[in-house]
């Protein structure tokens, strides 16, 4: 993949393109979400420079279906395509959830959970309790446009703290019927 960006780079586009293609054909390794969204803009900027609007339309819609917290730098696009890639965003029913996986809190700290969406709106961040029955309790209602990070204080009323009893974080975006996402802690 690094390969077809240095020829991009260097203006060799539809070598790049064709590059960048064979790379994220479906019988090709996987590579992480980060890295095929990259390649999935960058490509839809190419094609977007030799005319094909609505397939360039179509490559931004499945950069942020693969990761909906990709956004390109601000200087990634010309301003046409970065006025697509809005529209796009906001037309793309996607969520997702990620929190710090590695990470050392006390009970003073508050967890930072980042958000995404595709459509803006209001967003309700629930945690699921499953001892002793499973019960669900919102922690969270934000309004996000598309990413967002809210942070869930970890002490709770009087100086207690969450069990570590197995819980489940998830989102919801309203109105309803839109996607979920679940994220496991």
């Amino acid at each position: 993949m690094d390969s077809a960006f240095a020829r991009l780079d260097a203006g060799e586009v539809e070598r790049g393109a064709e590059m960048l293609g064979d790379v994220l054909t479906p019988h090709q390794p996987l590579f992480p979400a980060a890295v095929r969204a990259r390649a999935l803009a960058r490509l839809a900027e190419v094609t977007w420079s030799l005319g094909g609007t609505d397939s360039a339309r179509a490559l931004l819609r499945q950069a942020i279906q693969v990761d909906p917290f990709y956004m390109p730098p601000g200087d990634a696009f010309n301003p046409e395509l970065q006025t697509a890639y809005r529209r796009v965003r906001r037309n793309t029913p996607a969520i997702a959830i990620r929190a710090p996986r590695d990470t050392v809190l006390t009970p003073r700290d508050s967890l930072p959970v980042e958000i995404a969406v595709g459509r803006p709106g209001e967003v309700r961040l629930l945690l699921r309790l499953t001892v002793p029955r499973p019960r669900d309790s919102v922690l969270t209602v934000l309004s996000v446009d598309s990413m967002a990070i809210a942070r869930i204080p970890l002490g709770l009323q009087m100086g207690a703290c969450w069990h570590r009893d197995p819980m489940r974080s998830r989102v919801k975006s309203l109105p309803p019927g839109a996607a979920r996402a679940t994220c496991c802690n």
